[in-house]
């Protein structure tokens, strides 16, 4: 059994390095989609946002798309944090288990997108810019926490929760 996740490991590294290198091609050439700032919440209403709450390890991870009613509470919450230089603190990818919430926010009129990872009261917002923004009261996990309580089961909700409010 081993050497089956050793090569299924092998495997997924390489898949990984290929659409990386895929990406990085795109990027090059300048085709990839325009990625802009996060808007403003007067423009929440123009986004679309599918969040994955990232816990498993050798499975796939909860996915499920964002009302609009979140999309606006997520903006809204992120206008009003601090932003700041870096993030220090634990890597999500060393730890087994939770390791936080990525939710990928689309412009339906541009194609923009805005990827964002919160983890531990730190949130990191990527694309054309690096955004840091220090999040102490974990509101933004809770709030994603709560929208994937339809998607996930109770005793992920409860594991998770147990981790953020630690």
């Amino acid at each position: 059994m081993r050497e089956s996740l050793v090569g299924k490991s092998a495997l997924g590294l390489f898949i990984v390095a290929l659409f990386m290198l895929a990406i990085w091609s795109l990027v090059k050439k300048g085709a990839a989609r325009q990625v802009t700032t996060m808007p403003s919440v007067q423009g929440a209403a123009n986004l679309k946002g599918i969040a994955s709450l990232d816990v498993f390890s050798g499975r796939p991870n909860p996915t499920w798309e964002l009302s609009d009613t979140t999309i606006t509470a997520l903006v809204t919450e992120l206008d009003q944090l601090k932003t700041t230089p870096s993030l220090e603190g634990p890597d999500p990818d060393s730890r087994l288990g939770y390791r936080g919430f990525v939710v990928e926010l689309t412009d339906q009129t541009s194609g923009a997108t805005r990827q964002v990872a919160i983890y531990l009261g730190g949130i990191v917002e990527t694309g054309m810019q690096t955004t840091f923004y220090v999040d102490p009261d974990r509101k933004t996990e809770k709030l994603l926490l709560e929208s994937a309580h339809p998607h996930i089961d109770s005793s992920l909700y409860t594991y998770v929760e147990a981790e953020i409010n630690q």
